[in-house]
Order: structure tokens, then sequence, then C-alpha cells
């Protein structure tokens, strides 16, 4: 039946609204009923927002917020998944929708709280009560867990383990026993670190008083013990052997040694019997606590000056360096010996002295000066060479010639006379040169000049020639004044002619030598130097042909022979390898020199007379020759010089440089003079036309005479052109024709010659 509607608006409009809430009430059970069933937070949410004045909308919002409250509960209780938060939801949900879901999640943690604790006691470590109560923050057995924990860390009694339990259980009610312990233990730590550090039985002993009941306190008994031991065994060691080193060695060894006090009195006991300034450094410097250091270093101070004082002696090893030794050191511990010494030193030194003046020659006294430069006899040996000094320069002005200045200045290099020598030597060397400079005059032109043809075209013929004999001449001498000449032939016979006569004085038989050599001194007449058999020498007077000395020593033949300007040694060269320098006043040999050549030629001794000087001939594949120097003081080597290949050499008057004469294969021969000091050439004569058998410079050093094979030509050192030419003519028949030797007289007017067919001429030097 249907409603009629009222007819005024108002009442119209109240019954319509009246009509649509008796449509919505089905609507709004049904929508209530549908969310009731679904029994959810959205499904409320729904009903509310169709119905939000539904006649349900009160329960909707009662039911929604509960089941928000629920939710909230649940997600908390889910985001803390703990024993606690599901008990609080359960106590604050006790009807909620997860109850069931939330006593099952409680039951299972409960169950998993069970089972961890029954695995951490099973393992019964700290570690394992550690993860315990790290899984489970509100653990059922937590306060067992401490128990448990405490009670292995205190079983343990470690540092390591407090200071775990200290880290892993920070909530624990023991933290307090933990630290007392751990501090305790701490200390132990230090004081047993610091023991072991010091490691002496001072601080084990220290360790040992202060922690009683320390955890290493076995442990620092036993290292003390053997501490102990190791030191009465070194001590047992060393007891009673009085070596200082020993007894350093055992401080050293045992830094607090039980017997500190004995050892150091032993050690006193080593030094005092060593009695040496070196022990009682020794004592000073290794023992430095000990109570006789004042003493020790006082007594090593003494005898370290008297070792000085006898060391300095004995470096210097002079008769007033012990002299002064024994002075000084009154009770000095080298006394004995100085004595000794001196005794020896003042023994040697008249030796020395009566050598020197049986000799009694320059070479004796500057022996003497040089073994004994401190000698007793020193000034004595100063006025004996001083008075030799004035003889030889009152006998060269005497004969106010080249020779005796030269052989001065030889005997005195540094005499007091020297500027003097050398003034009037340079004097006597210009007047010859001034002589050759500007000749004479000559009467006749027309003589002249014939004579200065013959020259250049035919050669100057011999002003004499004597027949010697049969076999070659091989050696010959002028004397001085050129009144004799000495002739020796191959079958070693020595002649002496009497030159203006033209006759032969004497004749000595010498079967042994192939050389001789005249000595030029201040005795009266001349000496003449030859060989014997028996590889010795023989010095003989000119005049009597008798014999003055002898001289041994070579061991094989004598070579050559050349003696000083002063006429007073010889250096003579032997197969032997050696050169030997004689004394030819007391006929021993003054020094021996090594040359470890089988040819060795000697040239001469220095103006100086420091050096000796010869030439060794070294055969290799090209033969060449080498200049040695050496100190007629110590015998040794001063040096050498490579001279290359030559055939001839001669050494010059005045001793600074030699001349040698060279076969070039592409510019010829050539002669030239050698520098001594430089080793370098520096005049150069030549070429020559034929084979050249000898060189040698004039006295005036102006001109160098060279023999070649048939003739002697004089050259012109400056100018470098030949002045003269000399020939002669070849008498006898014989393979060999020429000359073998010449020599120049002293004053260099003549020329005397060996020839190979059994003469000697003499040929006067043009002026």
């Amino acid at each position: 039946m249907t409603a009629i509607a009222p007819a005024d608006h108002a009442a119209y409009l109240d019954w319509l609204r009246a009509q649509l809430d008796q449509a919505i009430i089905p609507l709004d059970d049904a929508a209530w009923n549908r969310a009731a069933a679904q029994d959810s937070i959205d499904s409320y949410r729904a009903y509310l927002a169709d119905f939000p004045s539904g006649r349900h909308s009160g329960d909707a919002k009662e039911v929604s917020r509960r089941l928000e409250a629920d939710i909230g509960a649940w997600v908390k209780a889910i985001t803390a998944n703990c024993r606690t938060g599901f008990e609080g939801y359960l106590a604050a949900e006790s009807n909620g929708k997860y109850c069931a879901e939330a006593r099952r999640l409680l039951y299972r943690l409960v169950q998993y709280d069970q089972h961890a604790w029954v695995e951490a006691k099973k393992h019964g470590t700290l570690l394992a009560y550690r993860d315990y109560l790290t899984a489970f923050p509100e653990a059922l057995h937590r306060e067992d867990a401490y128990v448990q924990a405490w009670g292995i860390a205190s079983k343990r009694d470690s540092l390591s383990g407090y200071k775990d339990y200290l880290s892993w259980f920070p909530q624990a009610p023991s933290r307090t026993l933990a630290q007392q312990a751990s501090t305790r233990l701490q200390r132990d730590q230090t004081a047993w670190d610091c023991a072991t550090n010091t490691n002496t039985i001072a601080a084990y002993n220290a360790y040992l008083e202060t922690p009683t009941a320390g955890k290493f306190h076995a442990k620092a008994k036993a290292a003390r013990d053997h501490l102990v031991s190791i030191d009465e065994t070194n001590w047992q060691e060393i007891d009673g052997r009085l070596s200082l080193r020993a007894y350093r060695d055992y401080l050293k060894t045992c830094p607090e040694a039980l017997h500190r006090t004995e050892a150091i009195d032993q050690a006193w006991a080593s030094a005092k019997k060593t009695d040496s300034a070196s022990a009682y450094r020794n004592f000073v410097a290794w023992f430095p606590n000990a109570s006789q250091q004042a003493l020790a270093q006082q007594v090593a101070t003494a005898l370290q000056s008297d070792h000085s004082a006898y060391k300095t002696a004995t470096r210097q090893n002079t008769i007033a360096a012990f002299e002064a030794y024994l002075r000084t050191q009154a009770e000095g511990r080298f006394r004995i010996e100085a004595q000794t010494t001196l005794d020896c030193l003042v023994a040697d030194d008249s030796a020395a002295w009566k050598r020197a003046a049986a000799q009694h020659t320059r070479l004796g006294y500057r022996a003497y000066l040089k073994a004994q430069p401190q000698g007793r006899f020193c000034e004595r040996a100063n006025a004996a060479i001083g008075e030799l000094d004035d003889t030889d320069w009152a006998r060269a002005s005497k004969q106010e010639s080249l020779q005796g200045y030269t052989a001065y200045l030889y005997a005195s290099p540094n005499g007091r006379h020297r500027d003097e020598a050398i003034q009037m030597r340079d004097q006597q060397l210009a007047n010859l040169q001034e002589a050759h400079r500007n000749p004479k005059p000559e009467p006749g032109r027309l003589r002249n000049i014939f004579r200065r043809l013959n020259l250049a075209l035919i050669g100057q013929r011999p002003d004499l020639t004597i027949r010697v004999g049969k076999h070659p001449v091989t050696d010959v001498a002028i004397t001085p004044d050129g009144k004799c000449a000495l002739s020796l032939d191959g079958a070693g016979q020595i002649k002496v002619w009497d030159i203006d006569n033209r006759c032969l004085i004497r004749e000595v038989s010498d079967n042994s030598t192939y050389w001789l050599h005249l000595v030029l001194g201040d005795v009266a007449g001349h000496r003449v130097l030859s060989g014997m058999p028996g590889y010795r020498l023989r010095l003989w007077d000119i005049e009597t042909g008798e014999t003055i000395r002898e001289f041994s020593g070579h061991l094989s033949w004598v070579w050559k022979c050349v003696v000083s300007p002063d006429a007073r040694h010889a250096l003579t060269c032997s197969h032997d390898q050696t050169l030997r320098l004689w004394d030819l006043e007391s006929s021993k040999a003054v020094q021996v020199f090594e040359t470890n050549s089988e040819k060795s030629f000697p040239i001469g001794l220095s103006l100086n007379g420091e050096e000796a000087l010869a030439i060794d001939y070294i055969p290799k594949e090209n033969r060449y020759h080498i200049l040695r120097f050496w100190s007629i003081e110590t015998g040794e080597q001063i040096r050498s010089h490579n001279l290359g290949d030559y055939d001839f050499y001669s050494f010059t008057p005045c001793g600074c440089y030699t001349v040698l004469s060279m076969r070039d294969p592409k510019f010829g021969r050539f002669t030239w003079l050698h520098n001594l000091e430089t080793n370098k050439p520096f005049y150069t004569v030549g070429p020559h036309e034929d084979q050249i058998r000898g060189v040698a410079v004039m006295p005036d050093r102006l001109h160098v005479l060279v023999a070649s094979q048939r003739t002697l030509r004089l050259w012109s050192i400056s100018a470098n052109k030949e002045k003269a030419r000399f020939k002669f003519a070849i008498s006898g028949r014989t393979r060999r024709v020429g000359i073998s030797k010449f020599v120049i007289s002293q004053n260099g007017s003549h020329c005397l010659s060996a020839n190979y067919d059994g003469t000697i001429s003499l040929w006067v030097m043009p002026t």
C-alpha cells in the first residue's frame, strides 16, 4: 500500500526523509553484515565510508579502533621479536586477533632459549655464554649465565680472561671483582716483564719480594737460580787464572756478579803481575768502579812515559837518544836493554870511524856520516872531508887543467870551492873552444890552399903510425903529456910506446883481457887497469910495469871499466850480471849493482858522485838498449831510459849527456847527443857515409869525432857539418880495415887510434 504524501511542503520533506531512511536501513544492515563478516579494518573503513551516519557507524568505529590497536600491538611485538614483546601483547590484547600466533611464537622463543642455554652449558666457555646472552637479550637464564661466566674467568685467573669477562659481560654483578683481579694480574705481569727485561738476580729477587703470591713466582725463582748457577760456573772457570780479560768478561757476563769484589782484587793482582802500561790501562778501562783506579792510572802513566821514551830512543837509534833515556829514566824498566844497545851503538860508531879513518876518503867519511848521523865523530868526519876538499882544491889549482877541475867537482860536488872550481872549469873549456873557433894563421898562403884542398879531397894522413904486431889492435891509451901510448892487441899483449922516439918501452903479457884503461891520478906517474885470469882486475904502474894491487869479486869475465874523474873509483861490468864500484886505494868493492843482463856496458859516474850509469843490451825481436841509473849509496836502480838500437856510444866529459850512433835503414847513419836527464836528443850530426866504428865528443864540447871504416871525421855540432877528415893507408893484408877504437888526449890536441891492421896511429887535431 502506497503512503500518501502530506500536503504542505515541510511535512512533505519530512515525509520524504522518512521514506528514504526506511529505504536505506536494509542497505545499511547489509553493508554492516558484510563488514562484520570480513572483520577487517578495511571492511569497517569501507562501511564507514559508505554510511558515515549509519545505524552501525558507532560499532564500526569502535571495532575499527580496537582492530588498529591490536595490529599496532602485534606489529610492535613482531618487531621486538622477544619474549617481553609477545607477553606484553598477550597482556594488552587478551582477546586480540593475533593471540594464538603470539602464544605460538612466545613458546618457540622459550624453547630456543632453553636449547641455547643447554648448548652454552655444554660448551662451558666465556665465548659460549657471551653468544647466549647476545642472542637472547632477555634470556631466561641470564643470572645463571653471569654466575657460570664468572666461575670460568676466576678459575682461569688470567689477565686476558678477566679482560674478556669485563668486555663481554658489562652488566655482570661480578664486574668489581673482575676489575680488581685484572688490576692485580696487570701489576704482576708488569713486574714480571721488568724482571725478564732486566734479567738480573736483583730484578728477580725484587719480583719475588714484591708480589709474594705472583703468578710467575716459580718462573722467577727458576730464572734467579739459573743466573746464580751461571755466575758460580763462570767464577769457578776463571778463579785463579789471573787474567784481566777473563775477569772483565766475567763481570760483563754477570753485571751483578756475586764475586765482584774478589774479581776486582784478582784483576788488580794480575795487572801488578804483568806490570805493563797496557795492563794498567786495561784495568782502568775495564774496572771503572775499582778502588785501585787512581793507583793504576798513576802507574800506567809512569810506565807509558818510560815506554815512550824507550820507543823514541829505539826509533832514533842514536847514541844521544839512548843516553838521554838513561839520564831521564833513572828507574826505567828498559835501562838494561838501553845500556846494551848503547854499548853496541858506541862499538859500531867506533868501528865505523876506524874504517872511515883507515880509508881516509870522502866516500868513507860520507858513509860514516850516513851510517852514524849523530855519531861521536861526526865533527871530525866533517873536518876530515873539509881537509880533503882543501887538498883536492890545492891539487886542482896547481894543475890548472880542465881534467883537474872536473875531478875536483866530482869528488866534492858541494865543496867549499865549488863555485870557483865551476868558474875555472868553464874558463878552461872556453879557452879550448876559443882555440877551435879562432885558429892561429899559418905562414904561407899557397901552402894553406894546397893543405885545405888535400884535406877536402884526400884527407889528412896520420902524424905517426907504429906497427904493433900481426894481430889487430883492440884498445889504446895515451898519457896526458902525449909522450907515451899503450896498445893492446888480440893476443893480449900490452905494449908501452915512446911516441917521440917511436920505440917500444916495455911489454906486458896479460892474455886474459881485451881492454885496458889508463888511470889519471895524482900519484907519481900513471896507472893502468887491465884484466887477469880468474875474473880479477889488476892495477899496475905504467913506468915499472909492476902490479900495485888486485881486485877480485866478479864471478865471470869483466867486459869493460870506467874510472871516476878523481881517479879514486872504478866501475866494472861482467858476465855475472853485476856492476861493481871499486875503491882503487883499498881494492874493495864499495857497491854492487844488479843488472839482470849478461851484456851491460858501464858509461860512467855522475859528476855529483851519487849515481852510476850503465847500458844494458836486451836481445829481442829488435835489439835495443836500456840506460839505467843506480844510486851509489843504496845500490838500487833509480830510473831507466829506453835508447833503442844503436852501434856505438860514448860518454861526454861533462857527464850530462851521451853521444850515440845509429843506423837508420831509410835515412842513413847519424850521430846524436842524448840528454841523460830528459832522455831526449838535442843535437844530431850526419848523415855519415861509411859504417861507424866509434864516436866521441871532444873536450871542447863543440865537435864530435866519428870513426868509420877508413877515416876519422871531425864534425861541428852547432853547424852540423864536417870540419876535418883524417885518412890513413892500409898496411898489410887483413880482412878488416879501419879503426877498432880510438881515444882523445886530455887537451884534445891528438887522437890515438887502434887499427885492425895491427898498427896504432896518432892524429893531430886541427885548431
